[in-house]
């Protein structure tokens, strides 16, 4: 009687939640891994009272349900714990966001201070940021200079340097001295929350591999509920009722499939996590499986393997301006453009010295778009047309090329500056080749995979750095169209492809390849059709993300051979009775949680070698 008032609690209580997966399995009409357990509890409960009241005196199991329920929310509560620890990195991520922050209700007359919750903070709105505080919104410095750590998005340790008119990003750390800066998103449209969407969606999709694991643990299940009833029939002619009923809650107890289950989600969920720590998102449902097989990988060039930033290589003269003047009039033309082109000479510095000292008037400025920029300009004494741009524009006020300009062996981009005395100075333009593109080429290589680059750009250009990255494979002045015909291509010939890129014109091309990945500065169509979303653009993440899906791969694979060995062995000791009911919710428990920590080994991502 004590045993049976101290069970009460642990099976109307503790065991709820075993009766309640019990009965959603039911109502869809499938069995899942509680509905053994609840019925092995309520059996034993059942066989108990009945004992209790016939006065018995043996066959009640009361200490046994309440130690199987012991193991088994044992287990669970370490699984949880896993899991927790394994999809954690969304959480992070949205807890970096501060409630509350500095708003500039009256900028720029006044830079009067209120505290403001930040989501009641609308577009527009301008906030500032002191040094140490976290920027709670995606916006665009007006006011300041300082340095922001991004190391919580992008897994970039060094802290980027900001000034007025560029982006900063919500859930960054400002370092140095206060930014003010203009609300351009907030909630649930920043940067962050999207980041925090790709996050959630891939931990609450099944992979291929895990809806195999759950059917075939389902059918499992099925099989076991129906063995059950031969062994108890068995056991209770062989020996007697109280035998066959221990025998039966041992069998249904130790080979719930628990282990089986766990083995590919748990995995998967713990890679997700340390890749996001490294500011890589898997986003794509059957990405991480894809991965460990891919055969060929193919780069678009501009902003993927090029920083997608033109800078000024090499001027060329052929006037009587020196290097100094030439600048000075070119920057002076594109003083208000924000083109990539006009970025490139505006950035450009020379060892001479400064521009800033040449008096350079500017009046009556023409952008022509798509040609380039003229205006009267006085300088050196003289007041003249210059232009700045293609060839045939500038020649329109300078006459014609010049031979020394004419066959100019270069493979980047090329502007002319010219006046009404001829032709003066060329800009020679380049796409500088990312840092690591080099370095994390050569290790895909080493494990066998193909390189391709597919552009959209000129001949030259491409073929220059295919060549300097020694790629397998090139395609120059690609259409959309081009690039999609040549991913299908290669997945005819039975190859898996991973496709990376960052334009709105590579969208099409990154929904047909097998694993689609896009850098840190896509357009958001790219984004949000990737499977993957580098934050960085350290371009060495790769590999590693390479060497993560292969180690996966391998772990899952451990994970399932050991749940199968184990039910292959743990079926028939149950059924010719060795096993009792507590020793059947201690090696279930044990071999789920074997599983798990085999897979939280994934929580660390290795570098590739």
């Amino acid at each position: 009687w004590g045993g049976f008032l101290m069970v009460l609690p642990v099976v109307f209580y503790s065991a709820l939640p075993f009766y309640r997966g019990a009965w959603r399995d039911w109502k869809n009409r499938r069995v899942g891994m509680d509905t053994p357990i609840a019925i092995a509890i309520v059996m034993t409960f059942i066989a108990g009272i009945y004992s209790l009241a016939t006065n018995a005196g043996q066959g009640m199991y009361f200490e046994s349900i309440a130690m199987l329920l012991f193991f088994l929310l044992g287990g669970r509560f370490m699984e949880q714990i896993a899991r927790r620890k394994a999809g954690d990195a969304a959480e992070r991520l949205v807890k970096l966001v501060p409630a509350f922050c500095h708003r500039l209700p009256s900028y720029p007359e006044s830079e009067a201070i209120e505290e403001a919750a930040v989501v009641r903070l609308n577009i527009g709105d301008t906030i500032v940021v002191k040094p140490g505080e976290v920027i709670p919104v995606d916006g665009t410095v007006l006011s300041g200079e300082s340095e922001v750590n991004e190391a919580m998005l992008t897994g970039e340790s060094l802290p980027i340097v900001k000034r007025p008119s560029e982006k900063v990003t919500a859930g960054t750390l400002n370092t140095s001295s206060p930014l003010i800066i203009r609300t351009d998103h907030t909630g649930g449209n920043t940067r962050l929350s999207h980041i925090v969407k790709l996050l959630d969606r891939a931990l609450a999709q099944k992979p291929r591999a895990a809806e195999l694991a759950e059917k075939y643990a389902s059918s499992f299940v099925f099989g076991e509920l129906l063995l059950a009833i031969p062994v108890f029939i068995g056991w209770a002619w062989y020996a007697d009722a109280h035998t066959a009923l221990w025998i039966t809650v041992a069998l249904l107890v130790i080979t719930c499939p628990c282990a089986l289950s766990l083995a590919t989600p748990t995995a998967l969920a713990a890679s997700t996590g340390a890749l996001a720590k490294d500011g890589i998102l898997i986003s794509g449902k059957q990405s991480l499986e894809t991965l460990a097989q891919i055969d060929d990988v193919v780069f678009d060039k501009t902003g993927t393997l090029t920083k997608g930033q033109l800078s000024v290589s090499r001027m060329l003269h052929a006037g009587r301006l020196n290097e100094i003047q030439a600048l000075a009039v070119a920057q002076a033309l594109e003083q208000q453009s924000e083109h990539p082109i006009a970025r490139a000479i505006l950035n450009h510095t020379l060892s001479d010295g400064p521009v800033s000292a040449l008096d350079v008037k500017v009046q009556q400025r023409v952008n022509r778009i798509g040609h380039g920029v003229s205006a009267q300009i006085e300088f050196d004494g003289e007041t003249q047309v210059w232009a700045l741009g293609k060839a045939a524009f500038v020649s329109e006020i300078a006459g014609h090329l010049p031979e020394a300009f004419a066959h100019i062996d270069h493979t980047g981009g090329i502007i002319f500056l010219g006046n009404q005395s001829g032709f003066q100075t060329a800009f020679l333009l380049e796409d500088q080749i990312k840092d690591s593109a080099a370095e994390m080429l050569q290790n895909l290589k080493q494990h066998g995979i193909r390189l391709h680059l597919l552009s959209g750009d000129r001949q030259a250009a491409v073929a220059q750095v295919a060549q300097e990255l020694g790629l397998d494979a090139y395609r120059a002045e690609a259409t959309p169209e081009d690039k999609l015909a040549y991913v299908e291509n290669l997945q005819k010939q039975g190859r898996k492809v991973m496709m990376i890129g960052d334009g709105i014109n590579d969208a099409p091309v990154l929904a047909q390849a097998d694993v689609s990945a896009a850098v840190a500065t896509s357009a958001d169509v790219a984004r949000d059709g990737a499977d993957v979303v580098l934050l960085n653009d350290d371009l060495n993440v790769l590999p590693v993300m390479m060497e993560q899906a292969r180690r996966t791969h391998q772990i899952i694979r451990q994970n399932l051979t050991w749940a199968s060995a184990y039910n292959l062995v743990a079926v028939p000791l149950a059924v010719f009775g060795y096993v009792t009911p507590w020793i059947a919710a201690l090696g279930m428990s044990f071999s789920s949680l074997l599983v798990l920590g085999n897979a939280l080994r994934l929580l660390k991502t290795k570098k590739a070698v």
